[in-house]
């Protein structure tokens, strides 16, 4: 009895064995008979990690890397890029170049299926501090404001901003400048917006634009005046003035000196309790609103007042 059961479980034990082996044959036979050989080509993702804080890539680097493959072309219709997806370890890299040389054994592959391609074969990161500076912004100012007009102060909100990326790069940077402003022709202040020129590469800024005013003003400049005659005002006696004529030196808009008239401006003033004698009175220059008197030659004169009246006021 014994020898009968232990023959029965040989017996079953053999078939699976065969079945196995049947399976095994068949799925070998499918696979590299029944499935033929084929190549495809694939971008799988690079991921870098590990990089230390305060460090940053400052080249270009590669978000993908390009796999030639081939394999029976059923195992390659089951590959998924994320799931072959390339994992650079960046934990220990430091400043300057790191070359990374990129491997077939650095992708999961089924057996059978194999790589016969990557591009690119080598990845080269350049890595650089990470920086953030405060620099001042530059307003570029374009044009001319109008003739005899100049521009004054220059505010800008906010006068600096913040800069951050690479040490390399900033480390060229004194100033961020703005887009043009235009002045052309401007006889008052001008206050607007203006946009920040993007300093390029990895910097980023704060802030995109600022608020920007140019005073505007009128050019001052000054101008002599020689022999403006003096007149005499309030005289009712006849009179004898000496000198009779003075030189002064105005200051005022610079478009309006040429054109400033001041040949009644120079006087004496005679009051009403002033008889016949001798005086030593002040030179008064009558100036219009706006202009300043600088220097004048004489500042005083000498005048003599007889008894004999003028037969016309003003006379003289």
């Amino acid at each position: 009895m014994r020898v009968s059961n232990l023959r029965s479980a040989l017996t079953r034990n053999l078939g699976v064995r065969a079945i196995s082996l049947l399976l095994a044959v068949v799925l070998w036979l499918f696979v590299n008979v029944g499935n033929p050989q084929a190549e495809i080509t694939m971008k799988v993702p690079v991921r870098y990690v590990g990089l230390s804080a305060g460090l940053m890539i400052v080249n270009f680097h590669p978000d993908t890397v390009e796999l030639q493959i081939n394999g029976p072309r059923t195992l390659l219709s089951l590959l998924n890029p994320e799931r072959l997806a390339l994992q650079l370890d960046l934990r220990g890299v430091g400043t300057g170049l790191a070359h990374f040389d990129i491997t077939p054994a650095q992708f999961p592959l089924p057996r059978q299926v194999t790589i016969t391609r990557i591009s690119p074969s080598e990845i080269v990161l350049d890595i650089d501090h990470v920086v953030t500076r405060t620099l001042p912004v530059q307003l570029m100012i374009q044009g001319q404001v109008a003739k005899d007009y100049g521009i004054g102060s220059i505010a800008l909100s906010p006068p600096s901003v913040t800069v951050t990326g690479p040490k390399r790069d900033l480390d060229k940077l004194k100033s961020i400048q703005t887009e043009p402003f235009s002045v052309e022709n401007a006889t008052k202040d001008v206050t607007r917006t203006v946009r920040l020129v993007n300093p390029g590469g990895l910097l980023k800024v704060s802030t995109e634009e600022v608020l920007a005013t140019v005073t505007v003003h009128e050019i001052v400049a000054e101008r002599e005046f020689r022999n403006l005659p003096i007149h005499v005002r309030g005289a009712r006696y006849r009179f004898t003035l000496y000198p009779r004529k003075v030189d002064v030196k105005v200051r005022g808009p610079a478009r309006h000196l040429t054109s400033l008239d001041l040949a009644q401006a120079a006087y004496v003033e005679i009051h009403d309790d002033m008889g016949p004698g001798s005086y030593e009175l002040p030179v008064i220059i009558d100036l219009p609103e706006g202009f300043e008197l600088l220097e004048e030659k004489p500042d005083s004169v000498h005048l003599r007042m007889y008894h004999a009246r003028l037969r016309e006021l003003g006379a003289r």
